[in-house]
């Protein structure tokens, strides 16, 4: 007879294919039962002293050469906390849910750790896969091969929770369900995987395990456990120190989220584009027996996912955007900026900075510094700032603001407006069009009194039409002479 006496056996049932082939190449095709609305209570437990196991030959432990007749003994509390945070990670994208309960006497949790003396010195530990027995979710850790000091530790219990949750190795076919395509068998998409990397497939070591599941992870939990679209459905801040290294894969369920670096001078690239690798100053290196390879894109945002802010620190900063309306904030550092395909804002901070709108109506500060902007296509502002900026609207109804400083700018080919204020300097429009192109006054302090005050401000030098602000401050017209003084648009 079955043997009962460890009320952990739990529910499980067989799944089928998922719609996505990359899925189905980590599907085992077992789960634990879900409710009428996909949401299931999984429990788990830590062995202590007073534990016992099931001793049935076919559903326990019965067998002589058992994980538990070979001498077993507890995991220690840093060590439970692995798994603690593996399970909370869990909940964060999947519908599935985790409650602890006493490991005592008959009484204990359907996924259950601890360390086993069982001699395999090719395993560093295993896991028993969903199934209606009470070994099924135990997770077995091998003395004899693994060490908590081993830096692949984490990984290790990650990878085996996975397995008694349903996850299969990528490698290997189960049935009707596929190996994984070569191109994604590696630690940088699976922690199910003996690859350390997918990306560099002939590597066999490297100095950075990644920091929980991964993207291949998430989508197979997802596909057993349904989608939580609540937890990471808000503003979130995904925020990586530049002191730390990470090796990570974010996936988020909506809201309005950001990704940021802080604290250090690294040059880091942020690409928002889902289903891209971003450098956030990490260097993971992957090494064969002949060669070892450096790779500093660490950061995967998963293809489903919209991030829509990003944050720069003080390097050099590349930050790409997407197809959402995004904000883009360089700061200190000569950064690049490139907008996506909406209404984005784009602030480069201190430093000489090069930033581009894109598509969309952008809005886009190159604050000090010696800038470059470029609108590209759409109705966009420009703002140079303080320093002498280089300012481009392109094709759309552009609004542009040199700021402080000798600045050259260009509308482009439809009307455009540029604003003046106290101590704007010297500076230059390269293509001003009196036929369309407006010239707003308005912000100088005891500026023009009428549109003829304006005009007779205005004189001819070699070079263009030349207005005087005041207070050494001028706008140059290139190309007009004193005749286009009565065309030029002017508001004051």
């Amino acid at each position: 007879m079955p043997d009962t006496s460890i009320s952990s056996r739990p529910f499980v049932e067989s799944v089928g294919l998922s719609g996505d082939p990359l899925v189905n190449g980590l599907l085992y095709g077992v789960r634990y039962s879900t409710d009428a609305n996909g949401a299931v209570d999984i429990s788990f437990s830590i062995p202590g002293a007073s534990s016992t196991f099931a001793t049935s030959f076919n559903l326990g432990y019965g067998a002589s050469d058992s994980e538990v007749n070979s001498g077993w003994h507890p995991v220690t509390a840093s060590q439970a906390d692995v798994l603690r945070q593996a399970l909370d990670d869990i909940e964060r994208y999947t519908n599935a849910s985790f409650t602890e309960v006493s490991d005592t006497g008959t009484l204990a949790g359907t996924i259950r750790m601890a360390w086993t003396d069982y001699v395999d010195d090719e395993t560093l530990a295993w896991a028993y896969y969903p199934t209606s027995a009470p070994v099924a979710g135990d997770i077995w850790l091998i003395s004899g091969t693994l060490s908590e000091s081993d830096a692949y530790f984490e990984t290790t219990i990650y990878h085996e929770l996975g397995h008694a949750l349903g996850l299969k190795h990528p490698h290997e076919a189960e049935g009707k369900f596929p190996v994984l395509a070569a191109g994604y068998d590696g630690n940088d998409y699976t922690v199910m995987s003996y690859n350390v990397s997918a990306r560099y497939s002939e590597a066999l070591w490297t100095d950075l395990e990644p920091d929980g599941y991964m993207y291949l992870d998430i989508m197979a939990l997802q596909a057993l456990y349904g989608t939580d679209t609540v937890t990471t459905g808000r503003a979130d801040t995904y925020n990586f120190d530049l002191s730390e290294r990470h090796l990570t894969t974010i996936w988020d369920a909506g809201g309005i989220d950001t990704l940021s670096v802080t604290n250090g001078p690294d040059d880091v690239t942020i690409s928002l584009i889902p289903g891209t690798w971003s450098d956030i100053g990490t260097v993971v290196t992957y090494s064969s027996r002949s060669t070892n390879y450096r790779e500093n894109e660490t950061v995967f945002i998963a293809p489903d996912t919209w991030i829509e802010k990003a944050s720069g620190a003080s390097g050099n900063d590349t930050l790409i955007g997407n197809k959402q309306a995004n904000t883009l904030l360089g700061n200190a550092g000569d950064d690049t900026l490139r907008g996506g395909h909406s209404g984005d804002t784009l602030s480069g901070g201190d430093g000489d900075d090069r930033i581009l709108g894109q598509q969309g109506f952008d809005r886009m500060y190159g604050d000090a510094g010696d800038d470059f902007l470029s609108g590209i296509w759409g109705a966009d502002l420009l703002d140079g700032g303080a320093g002498d900026d280089r300012l481009i609207g392109g094709p759309g109804r552009d609004t542009i603001i040199g700021g402080t400083g000798h600045d050259t700018m260009t509308g482009g080919s439809e009307a455009d407006t540029y604003i003046f204020a106290d101590n704007s300097g010297g500076d230059r429009i390269t293509d001003f069009d009196t036929s369309r192109d407006i010239l707003d006054f308005s912000g100088l302090t005891g500026g023009f009194a009428s549109e003829a005050a304006a005009r007779a401000a205005m004189t001819q030098d070699s070079w263009g039409l030349v207005i005087d602000l005041g207070g050494g401050d001028w706008v140059r017209l290139v190309g007009l002479t004193s005749a286009d003084a009565n065309d030029v648009i002017v508001v004051v």
